[in-house]
């Protein structure tokens, strides 16, 4: 019995190791979810407020509702089953951020191995902004997954060269819209992916043009309402995309770098303090890992990671509001390059010492105590500091009366 669970083991213990890690990052998520936070702050009564007014119009959307109506939507469906129970909202979320979770893990997979995939999906698992963003009602949930789902779907087109990947693919771009405004500049990376891929290969557009062409298609008639009411919204499109001078998209350019692996520059309900958002270990590794990339960018792969790194952070800094909540949209990125470099090194370090136990030893208990401490950081960070801090928790000081 003992040899065939060991065999067992040994067979499938890379699926093994995620179901461990999904189980993690569930357990992460749902611990005290009704009472971390204890109330509902001022943007969440306001969700709250305009999801009853969805629902008190029939479903049917007003013309300043489209920027954040995925969201919405699913909200107000959830309030109408529940009469707005907030546990039962937050739950629906718990089931958005584990679903994002489990599909980064195979988008990275399929981009690069599996062992990269595990270390960026256990850091993923217990990054605090994502946990954060999983217990307060807030719509920028949905970008993670957005974006994971449309670049796996975009991989898996390109690689399969089939019509109905394509179609989704312009769905979920399409879909895009209604998710954040940040998704409008999301073209801009596709376009310039594709500029890469016919540099590699003059083919590429006589042999997909049929499935570009449904792609196009599907994308035109999903976002068509956005589109015919862009031209209303439009003042309030460019005052979002909008820094107010160069010298300050200059400032929120570095101000986003700094943030990311040195001193926070955003004081509000999700950060405590000014401590960066990356924890020591991952400061460290993401930006070796972002110097290897760019070594190597000769690789598909890694010039895909570092340009798309770098166009998140240009359309980052073009915001006139800076805050946490959109750093979600380049924190799966900076988890990737993180664990490549890992990877690079334990690859490396064991082919250096292919039969010294000591030192194969001394590695992996060396990484898995900087792993550990990174775990434990995001833990504290959220469960003590976050929680505890009297600053944050006097922005969860509202409540929502529901009047039918």
């Amino acid at each position: 019995m003992i040899v065939k669970l060991r065999v067992f083991i040994v067979k499938y213990q890379n699926q093994i190791v995620f179901l461990l890690i999904m189980l993690f990052a569930l357990l992460f998520r749902v611990i005290h979810l009704g009472s971390v936070p204890s109330a509902l702050s001022t943007s969440e009564t306001e969700l709250l407020r305009q999801a009853n007014k969805l629902i008190k119009n029939g479903f049917i959307p007003f013309p300043d509702q489209y920027f954040d109506l995925l969201y919405l939507y699913l909200i107000a469906i959830v309030s109408r089953i529940t009469l707005f129970n907030i546990l039962a909202i937050k739950i629906v979320q718990v089931c958005i951020s584990i679903a994002t979770v489990g599909l980064f893990y195979f988008f990275v997979k399929m981009w690069l191995n599996r062992k990269i995939a595990l270390l960026a999906v256990l850091f993923f698992s217990v990054d605090f902004l994502h946990i954060i963003l999983t217990r307060t009602i807030n719509p920028d949930i949905f970008i993670p997954l957005m974006l994971i789902t449309l670049l796996l779907s975009t991989t898996i087109s390109l690689r399969e060269n089939k019509v109905y990947w394509f179609v989704l693919t312009g769905f979920l771009a399409g879909l895009s819209f209604y998710v954040n405004q940040i998704f409008l500049l999301i073209p801009l990376v596709l376009t310039i992916s594709f500029v890469f891929f016919f540099n590699k290969n003059k083919f590429i557009l006589s042999a997909y043009w049929k499935n570009y062409l449904a792609f196009i298609v599907a994308f035109l008639l999903t976002a068509l309402p956005f589109l015919y009411l862009l031209p209303r919204n439009i003042a309030t499109i460019i005052n979002y995309f909008n820094p107010g001078s160069v010298g300050n998209y200059l400032m929120n350019f570095g101000n986003i770098w700094s943030s990311l692996i040195y001193q926070s520059n955003y004081i509000g309900s999700i950060n405590v303090g000014l401590e960066p958002i990356l924890s020591p270990f991952l400061a460290i590794t993401f930006v070796c890992g972002l110097i290897y990339t760019i070594f190597h960018l000769g690789r598909r792969k890694y010039f895909f990671l570092t340009m798309l790194l770098l166009i998140s952070t240009f359309i980052m800094a073009l915001l006139r509001l800076q805050n946490l909540d959109i750093f979600i949209l380049i924190i799966p990125i900076t988890l990737i390059l993180a664990s490549v470099i890992l990877d690079y090194l334990l690859t490396a370090w064991f082919k250096t010492f292919p039969f010294n136990k000591n030192a194969r030893f001394v590695l992996t208990m060396l990484l898995s105590i900087f792993i550990f401490l990174t775990v434990f950081y995001s833990y504290e960070k959220i469960f003590y500091a976050w929680s505890g801090n009297s600053f944050v928790q006097n922005q969860f000081t509202n409540t929502f009366d529901y009047k039918k």
